[in-house]
């Protein structure tokens, strides 16, 4: 019995590529159904989108990946901050130990949403400058489950010219963009977009 499939194709210039993949899963039932139904409203609803993004192409390029992977072996739900001031926090703890990382001066977007930093200075540790953030209402933080976020990182395999951060303004996902340039100019096409959306285990 022939499977049913999925069919992508994608041409150029000078090259056509066309992929067809079998759909092995079973078919919904009506419950499952109603239930994706009812699930949808809460991520295409435009006022639980975020507000601004962090542009973590550096970071995904260099060591994000690693980082992910240094963290999921401490513990399976990691936190993710990102503040207005361009910040983006990475942690994971348990009882007894706490790992994570800082990386401060990101572009944010759109560039009305950045902030910025204290004329008095911020705290001299990582911690403290998120919590400073977020009581000023600059910052979100979410936790999300490692092996989710390790996993959304490989579209960094499809060569992104600009990968977007961003947590969701209702807290309940953390978005990641994807932009390509045009192949004719540097500029970024508009119309060629991929988003990823990653579900928050705790709301923090």
């Amino acid at each position: 019995k022939q499977l049913p499939f999925l069919n992508f194709n994608t041409t150029s210039s000078n090259l056509d590529i066309v992929m067809d993949l079998p759909i092995i899963g079973k078919p919904l039932q009506p419950s499952d159904l109603k239930q994706v139904e009812e699930t949808l409203p809460q991520f295409d609803n435009v006022a639980n989108a975020p507000a601004y993004y962090l542009d973590v192409q550096p970071l995904v390029v260099a060591q994000l990946p690693q980082m992910v992977d240094r963290l999921k072996h401490i513990n399976e739900v990691i936190q993710i901050a990102t503040t207005q001031a361009g910040d983006f926090h990475l942690q994971a703890q348990t009882v007894s130990v706490t790992l994570g990382t800082e990386h401060r001066g990101l572009k944010v977007l759109p560039h009305d949403q950045a902030h910025v930093r204290p004329a008095d200075g911020d705290p001299k540790d990582s911690t403290g400058r998120l919590h400073a953030a977020l009581r000023r209402g600059e910052a979100h933080q979410v936790s999300v489950r490692a092996r989710d976020l390790a996993r959304s990182l490989l579209c960094h395999n499809t060569k992104p010219d600009r990968v977007l951060c961003g947590i969701s303004q209702n807290k309940g996902f953390v978005q990641l963009g994807l932009q390509y340039r045009k192949p004719t100019s540097d500029r970024i096409d508009p119309g060629v977009v991929m988003y990823i959306k990653l579900p928050v285990q705790v709301e923090m």
